[in-house]
């Protein structure tokens, strides 16, 4: 028997390799084994990142096995192959809203960068005065802070009492001080009293100027609780006993009218009410006549009226 030569005899077997795809955070979107040099096809939903306060992401390919370039295409198979999800990190923008204290909306700025400064580049926010107060712009509620979200600003105002000033006319007479502030909602208080030479007397304050209205009942009297609402002026209202007809002077012109005025019952005749019962018994009749006569006659010496 010769010599016997045996060889070994080989069977040809493509391998197969792990081939697995992972999102940006480790988790396993697909896995399977394919064979060497097969075509990788991914099969799942598009992979997607969670935005956080400054970013969204938007998905942009596959790096493999820990690789930091994005591949254009998926390679053919060529041995154990993890894919990770690769992102673009995209700067979020916010709306920031800017309100008047009533609600109404001053100003909107959009596409905001995070991390920018607020600013409000429009009119000074207004609050419009009411019965007791004016308001004045105090800056913003909440406090300015670097955006990071979307946000709403709210004008906030310091409320300032008001005043008003308050002329006293002593009408021919004179008083100090001649002008008053007082707040708003608050009593004037204690007025001061002027005075005025040549036997006059101080009947009050009033708002109305004319002493016609105070003989008819229409005039209005400012006292210490007197409330304003705006800058006013008052009026010192007077009375010179005896001047029936209201020139300012006391003569026997007035007796005349007076007496006339008496006969009459007060019927056509005009004479200053307030001046007229001399006597100050509160009526107009013969006795004040009389009275006033002496009081003419002895230029007033030793003769009282009121």
């Amino acid at each position: 028997m010769g010599n016997i030569t045996f060889e070994p005899m080989f069977d040809s077997r493509v391998r197969s390799y792990t081939v697995e795809f992972r999102n940006a955070d480790g988790t396993v979107l697909q896995t399977g084994t394919q064979l060497y040099g097969s075509a990788i096809v991914y099969e799942g939903s598009t992979p997607v990142k969670e935005q956080d306060d400054r970013y969204t992401y938007t998905f942009i390919g596959w790096t493999l096995n820990g690789g930091t370039e994005v591949l254009s295409t998926l390679p053919a198979v060529s041995g154990e192959m993890i894919f990770t999800a690769a992102f673009e990190a995209v700067e979020r923008t916010f709306t920031v809203t800017w309100k008047n204290c009533d609600g109404s909306t001053l100003e909107t700025d959009t596409n905001v960068a995070y991390g920018a400064t607020p600013s409000y580049d429009s009119d000074t926010p207004t609050k419009a005065a009411d019965e007791f107060y004016t308001y004045v712009f105090a800056g913003w509620e909440p406090e300015l802070a670097p955006v990071t979200a979307d946000v709403t600003y709210t004008a906030k105002f310091d409320a300032l009492v008001r005043s008003f000033t308050i002329t006293l006319d002593p009408q021919n007479g004179t008083v100090d001080p001649t002008t008053l502030t007082v707040n708003a909602g608050t009593p004037i208080g204690e007025l001061p009293v002027p005075t005025r030479q040549g036997g006059w007397v101080f009947l009050g304050w009033y708002l109305e100027p004319a002493l016609t209205a105070f003989d008819a009942g229409q005039s209005t009297r400012v006292t210490a609780e007197t409330v304003f609402s705006g800058n006013t002026t008052i009026y010192a209202h007077w009375r010179l006993p005896g001047d029936v007809n209201g020139d300012g002077k006391v003569n026997m012109t007035d007796v005349t009218l007076l007496s006339t005025y008496v006969k009459a019952r007060g019927s056509g005749v005009n004479i200053v009410p307030c001046s007229s019962d001399v006597s100050g018994d509160g009526k107009v009749n013969m006795t004040d006549v009389t009275l006033l006569a002496t009081f003419v006659k002895a230029r007033g010496n030793g003769v009282v009226i009121h």
